[in-house]
């Protein structure tokens, strides 16, 4: 084993917890990342209702003019603006790696590592605080970039896409705290931290 076939993955528990054994040689396939933004709807819960369109609980909030309701609903359609603005920038990305970069591994289907030194950046960055990290040994190659390449959420599609070119070219022999590891292939589970 090499040290540059070590790495370190930040795991959320409740998705696929049972194929994440130590031991286990594991192969890349979509992400839960990917899937959730592929898949992702805009219903909400609001005024006592499940699974309401977005769309249509903003048009029930501006008839009835209810204040607290509309907060609400703002702040979930802030939510669901998010999700969709993560889409796009993983579109885009995707779009210009296939056209330009077919060599590095796609985000739609790689396992983000990271080095020891890294774990702290990462665990800040988490929606959740349900997760288990685990050391694996990769077999393949790796890409490095940054995650303060990753476009801002306001950015146009164009700028987008410009920023996805410079994010697939970073080439840097110099390790900071906001790396980002792309992987796809075989590894190994070879502990939990």
């Amino acid at each position: 084993m090499k040290n540059d076939k070590i790495f370190y993955h930040i795991h959320k528990c409740g998705i696929h917890d049972d194929e994440w054994q130590i031991g286990r040689v594991l192969e890349t396939t979509q992400n839960e990342f990917t899937k959730f933004s592929l898949d992702f709807a805009p219903y909400i819960d609001i005024y006592n209702q499940t699974n309401v369109p977005l769309n249509d609980a903003i048009e029930h909030a501006q008839k009835i003019k209810d204040i607290p309701g509309q907060i609400e609903l703002l702040s979930k359609a802030k939510s669901c603006i998010n999700e969709y603005q993560i889409l796009i920038r993983e579109l885009a990305f995707e779009d210009i790696r296939r056209k330009k970069f077919k060599n590095l591994p796609s985000r739609y289907n790689c396992i983000y590592l990271c080095r020891k030194d890294q774990i702290d950046y990462w665990k800040k960055h988490l929606r959740s605080q349900n997760y288990v990290i685990y050391k694996i040994e990769i077999y393949g190659e790796v890409f490095k970039s940054r995650d303060k390449l990753l476009p801002k959420p306001h950015e146009s599609y164009n700028s987008i896409c410009k920023q996805a070119d410079i994010y697939w070219q970073y080439n840097n022999s110099k390790n900071f705290k906001d790396d980002e590891y792309l992987y796809e292939g075989k590894f190994k589970i070879l502990g939990n931290n």
